[in-house]
């Protein structure tokens, strides 16, 4: 077992490579992306992912529980970036999240309730994201574990000086 081994340093298993860097940063212009993309029209206008992330946090006085999927993301996205599995549980809490936001038919508004007429692109790609990142503890994400050559590098003991 890597963990019991004392030639291994279990620092430098856990490090970030360039894969999950690179996930991560896709992750975050993908995030930037639908910020700045308008995401439902409502009765009273359009709502764009900004105005849904800054007001999200209201919506369990509206039992609308979907913007805490952005937290649970960034989880994922922590998991990730230090090459470790993302727990079961936290891809259900995704799904559920997911289904949540699915399930609007209006927002809170200017006139009380808000009906939604349309869902545009940034809501969209938001559901995708939440998706992937739900199904993250399903995938072998690259490089998650070391290969058998770095394996074999780092177990190897060190010379006495």
């Amino acid at each position: 077992m890597i963990a019991a081994d004392p030639g291994i340093d279990r620092r430098v298993l856990l490090r970030p490579n360039m894969t999950s860097i690179t996930l991560c940063m896709v992750f975050g212009l993908i995030s930037l992306l639908i910020l700045s993309l308008p995401a439902i029209r409502t009765t009273d206008g359009v709502v764009w992912g900004s105005e849904l992330l800054a007001l999200g946090w209201l919506g369990p006085l509206n039992l609308k529980f979907a913007w805490f999927a952005n937290p649970a993301m960034m989880v994922v996205v922590v998991r990730v970036l230090h090459r470790r599995r993302v727990h079961w549980l936290i891809g259900l809490t995704l799904f559920a999240l997911m289904a949540d936001a699915m399930a609007w038919t209006g927002l809170p508004g200017e006139s009380g309730r808000a009906e939604i007429i349309q869902y545009f692109g940034g809501y969209y790609i938001w559901l995708a994201l939440v998706g992937l990142c739900a199904c993250s503890p399903l995938l072998r994400w690259p490089d998650a574990n070391p290969a058998k050559a770095d394996l074999d590098r780092l177990s190897t003991p060190r010379p006495a000086r």
